[in-house]
C-alpha cells in the first residue's frame, strides 16, 4: 500500500467519523424533542387531573358537607343524642374538601399562568403545611428569567417533587427552598432537615420522581445535583444557566 492509499485510507474514515457524528447529534435532538412532548403530555394531563379534582370531587365533597351541616344543625335544635357525631362528619367532609382543592391546586396551580413562580411556591408551601402538617419556608431575591411558561413548570415540578420525596422518604419536619441569583445563572435550592438518603438507591424504588426532576433539568438545560447533608437531610439544587432574576420586587420569607 502507498502513501496514497493511505491518505485515501484515513480521509474515508475521518468521513465516516463526521458522518457518525452528524447521525449521532440528530439523534440525540430527536430524543429530546422525544422527552419534551412527553413532559408537554405529561403537563396536559395532569391539568385535566387538577381540573376533575376541583370541579368533580371537590364540588361533590362542598355540596355533601353542606347537606352534612343542615343535617347537623337540625339534630342539634332537636337535641337528638347523634348530634356530635353528624357535626363530627361535617368536619371531615369540610377537612377533606380542603385536602381535594389543596392537591389541585398543587397539580396546576393557577400562579404560573401569570409567570409567578414565588406565588405559586408560596401556594405549594401553605399546601404542604396544611396536608403533610410540616414547617415550609421560602426565601427568594428574585425569580428567574425563564422563556415560557412551561419552563416555569418545569421548575416548579422539580421543587414540588423534591419537597414531596423530603416528607415520603426523608421523613422531613421542615422544608427550606430558596431562590436567588449566581451571577448570570440561578439557583433554585431546596433543603430538608430529614433522614438524608442516596440517591441513588432512592432512584431505584418506584414512585420517587427523581427520573422526572432530572428529565427536566436536561429539557431547561440546566444542572441538577441531590446530595446528603453531612448534619442530616437533603439538599437539591437546580442550577439555570444565564436565568439572571428578573426586575419582579424582592419577596423575602413569604411563609415562616
Amino acid at each position: 500500500m502507498n502513501v496514497r492509499d493511505l491518505v485515501d485510507d484515513e480521509d474515508a474514515a475521518g468521513r465516516r467519523l463526521v458522518e457518525l457524528n452528524l447521525r449521532l447529534q440528530e439523534e440525540i435532538q430527536r430524543h429530546r424533542l422525544l422527552e419534551h412532548r412527553l413532559l408537554k403530555l405529561a403537563e396536559s394531563e395532569t391539568r385535566r387531573l387538577s381540573l376533575e379534582l376541583h370541579e368533580g370531587l371537590g364540588q361533590h365533597l362542598s355540596g355533601l358537607a353542606f347537606l352534612a351541616g343542615t343535617l347537623a344543625n337540625g339534630l342539634a335544635q332537636s337535641g337528638h343524642q347523634r348530634a356530635p357525631d353528624a357535626a363530627w362528619i361535617v368536619r371531615l367532609l369540610n377537612e377533606a374538601t380542603r385536602k381535594a382543592r389543596a392537591l389541585a391546586r398543587g397539580l396546576a396551580p393557577i400562579d404560573l399562568e401569570h409567570g409567578s413562580l414565588v406565588r405559586a411556591l408560596q401556594g405549594l408551601g401553605e399546601d404542604f403545611e396544611a396536608l403533610h402538617g410540616i414547617s415550609f419556608a421560602l426565601h427568594a431575591s428574585g425569580e428567574p428569567r425563564l422563556e415560557s411558561p412551561a419552563a416555569l413548570r418545569m421548575v416548579y415540578r422539580i421543587v414540588q417533587e423534591a419537597a414531596a420525596n423530603a416528607v415520603r422518604h426523608g421523613r422531613a419536619r421542615r422544608v427550606t427552598v430558596r431562590l436567588e441569583s449566581a451571577g448570570e445563572n440561578f439557583l433554585v435550592s431546596v433543603h430538608n432537615d430529614g433522614v438524608a438518603f442516596d440517591p441513588a438507591t432512592v432512584a431505584r424504588e418506584r414512585g420517587t420522581g427523581l427520573a422526572g426532576m432530572q428529565l427536566r433539568a436536561e429539557v431547561l438545560g440546566a444542572e441538577l445535583s441531590i446530595e446528603p447533608l453531612p448534619a442530616g437531610g437533603t439538599e437539591v439544587v437546580l442550577l439555570l444557566p444565564g436565568a439572571s432574576p428578573s426586575s419582579h420586587p424582592s419577596h423575602k420569607g413569604l411563609l415562616p
